[in-house]
């Protein structure tokens, strides 16, 4: 028997894979009770503002998320130094990118910018959620990306500089209130 044609046999890899997830989930019991929860806020959020726009649209998903990142008691950005505020933001964006690297869980650009708006928030960062537009090849695109303090936190300034956008931070759940206005 040789050695090297056991190495290439299904029961080795599916040993490989269950070595491997062990590996992983060692990993993660190293990592802080903060850490674990981003992670794992960073895993759901994509799920449910999927499952969100199906149900309840844009507005009412945006509305809800906001809701349960401002409970409890957040940290208070003006308090926070710059550095921390970084840190925050880059700690958020490194769960962001493990998890879409290890369940394969993207989604929409707009998906991907209110996960990290959600996880943002909810450790007291206010960021700007943008969405701009262009016209590319007779039809209309958009995009959604996120800044804080002006600063782009997840797109590059080449791509985000080739849409059109206001001034203003998109907030879908305002116009909610708009809606029942106008039924009233």
């Amino acid at each position: 028997m040789q050695p090297i044609a056991l190495l290439s046999t299904p029961q080795f890899r599916t040993n490989d894979m269950a070595l491997n997830f062990v590996s992983k989930t060692r990993s993660l019991r190293r990592m802080s009770a903060d850490q674990r929860g981003l992670i794992v806020e960073a895993f759901v959020l994509p799920i449910l503002i999927f499952v969100g726009f199906r149900v309840a649209g844009v507005s009412r998903t945006q509305r809800y998320l906001r809701r349960w990142a401002m409970s409890g008691s957040p940290d208070n950005e003006a308090s926070r130094s710059s550095p921390e505020t970084q840190a925050v933001i880059l700690s958020a964006q490194r769960a962001q990118s493990l998890v879409k690297r290890l369940a394969g869980l993207e989604g929409s650009c707009l998906q991907r910018s209110l996960t990290l708006w959600t996880l943002l928030l909810k450790r007291g960062v206010c960021a700007d959620l943008k969405v701009g537009y262009r016209s590319q090849y007779g039809a209309i695109e958009a995009h959604a990306w996120l800044e804080h303090q002006g600063l782009l936190i997840n797109e590059s300034l080449a791509v985000a500089s080739t849409y059109v956008t206001s001034t203003e931070a998109m907030n879908f759940d305002c116009y909610l209130k708009l809606e029942g206005r106008k039924q009233k």
